[in-house]
């Protein structure tokens, strides 16, 4: 999931006051599970999001996500025999898709979810999709989220899903 606030608070004492109410909220949940969460557009936007994020939502994602050395909203953590790979698009870190891989790559779990806030494979050009402005990225991307593994080739994976 993201967007766990609407962002836009206005000033950034609201901001962090947005997200702290924001987990409150979840922390009033009680949940017995991990909370496992990534990045959305709205928790980020507007003035001191970005700060509210580092200094509220990271702590609070690797405490409920029981991943303590959490340093950013690209992190990997197991449960059981599941992986799960949360992928953050407003990462200008050009290893982000290097640390996908390897993180795939290098994980023996049978179950293997790739998690984003925004859409791998776009609907139309009039929705938000990773990568609108660099499609090989987002056919790497595309090709990680349906096979799991990295692609030898360039492919489009909307022609091998609709070859079928």
């Amino acid at each position: 999931m993201g967007d766990l606030s609407e962002g836009l608070a206005g000033s950034p004492q609201k901001a962090i006051q947005m997200a702290n109410s924001a987990f409150k909220a979840v922390n009033k949940m009680n949940l017995k599970v991990p909370f496992i969460m990534t990045k959305g557009n709205h928790d980020i936007t507007g003035p001191g999001a970005k700060e509210a994020f580092e200094k509220v939502y990271l702590p609070n994602m690797a405490r409920l996500a029981g991943h303590p050395s959490l340093q950013s909203a690209n992190y990997t953590t197991t449960l059981d025999d599941v992986l799960f790979v949360c992928y953050d698009p407003w990462d200008r870190n050009p290893e982000g898709l290097q640390q996908l891989e390897k993180s795939l790559a290098g994980s023996k779990a049978t179950y293997k979810f790739v998690m984003l806030h925004e859409l791998v494979i776009p609907v139309n050009e009039r929705c938000w999709h990773v990568f609108r402005q660099d499609n090989a990225k987002r056919m790497q991307l595309e090709y990680y989220a349906a096979f799991g593994e990295k692609p030898y080739d360039t492919v489009n994976i909307s022609e091998l899903l609709t070859s079928n």
